[in-house]
């Protein structure tokens, strides 16, 4: 009986703690959020005075989430009890953490590079939307396909471009691309141009899909990242969706990927379109493959100057459009510009992320050119290029009418296990090392293995081309894992070299991704397998 009494007392004893615990929790969060909503009655904040006051509002949030959790409190409840006068958005930003920091106060960090400690810090600003009539109605097939004047205009023969460009709309409209029901990448890319950007309420994503997978797209992700229909916005359009399949042939004899042969592939060239059939205009879309971790703040390119141009890309110093271009055949057939604008020596640039200019897109016909080469292809009895599906019409069409974006923007290649010998002699070279060096860094030079990606240490986007998906890492764990030089060791604009370049301050590419992603919400994004039918 002794024992038995003496156990009810100790469980007493534990409930009145717990009881305790609440009852401070309550009082310690009304007084650290009284501050704020007293200071907020004085006088309205603007300009810097109101990013002062927005980021002061977030870090009582994250205090009160701190004792929340301290406490066992469920952070649902804290949501429910905000005072007036703190938005409940600025609540919903505290999800935005690296999930390593889920159970820790963040810093306030503004370093571009760094992964951790990082949060949003900016005053909302509106964007005006203004209604489009309706989307561009489709041709019915005729002239090969082609829609629009282009149809029977050769690409270089388009409308001359204007001098320049800048924008001035406060909102940044984002765009992926993606059929792809694993909504793991396209989170990451979402949650570290939120957690990365000095103005993350500006932003405005826009997923390009399937009307198959539109509702369950767009509930996951809400979900996951706590966003509205406002901040993200998913759009399908079945009509131009089977238009584009009609334009897409694919040859085993161009040595291209299969895969690359996906219509959502293509889908970001009409970006502009799914958005406007919703009833959206926008005047700049900054599109970005889901492969990717965003470093740097993406509204820094929504107020870039294009400088008369439709787009604006990053520009690959080492491969040429002779990689991709047969020049040979487009000559035979007679496809070659006269105004000299195809130049086998011209630099390649990536279409993982580029800017475009609506209103000049549209004007210059980019669309219309890229399905002129398409169809070109298609028609074909040989290959008019190579190694890829989307990338050759996208450089046909847009070779000298683009703004090199900074190198920093594209620091690709973080998915493939081993570097070409041109990549390993210009590591070398780049990072002063010589064979000792780089075998001291763990490399074998026999195998070119691992890939080397000093890049990342100041690039604004990391890009996971390659097999070797950080997301699939259960699938390649006998593989070599590609090696990034540590985000945020280096300020922007320094180069690294020999003594920056140590095994010590080398990562798995990989993991930088993976600081992205909170493992326990991971589960939800990721398709379940379906049942296999009873035999």
């Amino acid at each position: 009986m002794a024992r038995l009494e003496g156990r009810r007392i100790q469980k007493s004893v534990v409930t009145s703690v717990g009881t305790l615990n609440l009852v401070l929790l309550g009082i310690s969060s009304l007084c650290l959020v009284s501050i704020f909503f007293l200071r907020s009655l004085v006088r309205s904040p603007t300009g810097e005075e109101a990013e002062t006051e927005w980021r002061t509002g977030h870090q009582v949030l994250l205090e009160v989430e701190q004792l929340a959790f301290r406490a066992g409190s469920p952070h649902v409840l804290l949501q429910q009890s905000l005072p007036e006068g703190v938005e409940a958005d600025a609540l919903q930003r505290t999800q935005h953490k690296l999930p390593h920091e889920a159970k820790q106060p963040q810093q306030q960090q503004n370093t571009q590079q760094q992964q951790e400690n990082l949060q949003a810090e900016e005053q909302p600003q509106e964007g005006e939307r203004r209604q489009e009539s309706q989307v561009q109605q489709l041709m019915d097939g005729k002239s090969g396909g082609l829609r629009g004047a282009a149809a029977a205009t050769p690409p270089g023969l388009l409308t001359e471009r204007p001098r320049g460009n800048a924008i001035s709309d406060s909102t940044v409209h984002v765009c992926f691309s993606t059929d792809d029901l694993d909504l793991r990448p396209l989170v990451v890319a979402i949650n570290s141009s939120i957690i990365n950007s000095k103005s993350p309420r500006r932003f405005v994503f826009h997923i390009l899909t399937s009307s198959e997978w539109a509702t369950i797209m767009a509930q996951r992700v809400r979900d996951t990242l706590n966003l509205d229909n406002r901040t993200l916005m998913v759009h399908h359009d079945d009509d131009l969706q089977a238009h584009i399949k009609k334009l897409i042939h694919f040859r085993k004899s161009s040595q291209a990927r299969k895969g690359l042969a996906n219509v959502f592939n293509f889908v970001p060239f009409y970006s502009h379109e799914y958005i406007a059939k919703d009833g959206i205009h926008v005047d700049r879309i900054i599109y970005v493959d889901s492969d990717v971790v965003v470093q740097g703040d993406l509204a820094t390119l929504c107020d870039l100057d294009l400088e008369g141009n439709p787009v604006a890309a990053v520009e690959d110093s080492v491969q040429k459009l002779e990689l991709y271009i047969d020049f040979k055949e487009l000559k035979r057939q007679g496809l070659l510009t006269r105004d000299g604008r195809l130049d086998r020596q011209s630099p390649v640039f990536n279409r993982g992320i580029f800017v475009m200019d609506v209103k000049l897109w549209k004007n210059m016909n980019i669309t219309s050119s890229i399905e002129y080469w398409m169809t070109k292809y298609r028609d074909s009895q040989k290959d008019l290029y190579f190694f890829g599906m989307s990338q050759p019409p996208w450089l046909l069409a847009l070779t000298r009418r683009y703004r090199a974006l900074e190198p920093a923007w594209n620091c690709k290649g973080l998915g493939r296990e081993a570097m070409s010998s041109e990549e390993f002699r210009d590591l070398k070279v780049s990072m002063k090392l010589d064979d000792a060096g780089a075998k001291a860094l763990g490399f074998k030079a026999s195998l070119m293995k691992p890939y080397m990606a000093p890049c990342a240490a100041t690039a604004k986007l990391l890009h996971f081309t390659g097999a070797l998906k950080p997301w699939k890492n259960n699938t390649w764990q006998d593989k070599r894992r590609p090696r990034c030089l540590k985000p945020g060791i280096l300020t922007h604009g320094d180069a690294p070299d020999a003594t920056i370049m140590k095994k010590d301050n080398l990562v798995s590419c990989a993991r930088i991704w993976t600081q992205y992603l909170n493992p326990e919400l991971a589960e939800r994004l990721v398709p379940k397998p379906r049942p296999s039918a009873p035999a």
